[in-house]
């Protein structure tokens, strides 16, 4: 997987792509990072650009000190897919991840054209 790296308020975060095609962004649980979709990209990369983001204090990403919301999240993720200069994609968030991935939808509802919430709730 690629790995690449943005500057966000709180410091580095670090996300990974894979694939070709329309893109399909992964949101991990609480204190999970990227890994948490690692079986699923074989697959998916054959249909999918996919990018797997590692959340604030997991994996690659910086920690942070300050306490933040899930819009804040959301806003990561966002930040990632304007970075990547992507207009829609679809979006797959387990566990925690679902949460992060209500909050971007809240955010961006004519980016989403697809929605996976995985192990998670409303």
């Amino acid at each position: 997987m690629n790995s690449l790296k943005i500057t966000r308020d709180f410091g580095e975060l670090s996300f990974y792509t894979e694939g070709s095609g329309p893109y399909l962004l992964g949101l991990s649980g609480f204190g999970c990072d990227h890994y948490n979709f690692i079986d699923l990209v074989p697959e998916l990369k054959k249909n999918f650009t996919v990018v797997l983001i590692d959340n604030r204090a997991t994996g690659k990403s910086a920690g942070t000190k300050k306490d933040y919301l899930m819009k804040d999240l959301a806003e990561d993720a966002l930040a990632v897919m304007d970075h990547l200069d992507v207009k829609s994609f679809g979006l797959m968030g387990i566990s925690m991840g679902g949460f992060i991935a209500q909050e971007l939808i809240k955010l961006v509802p004519e980016r989403v054209n697809a929605l996976a919430l995985i192990c998670t709730t409303s």
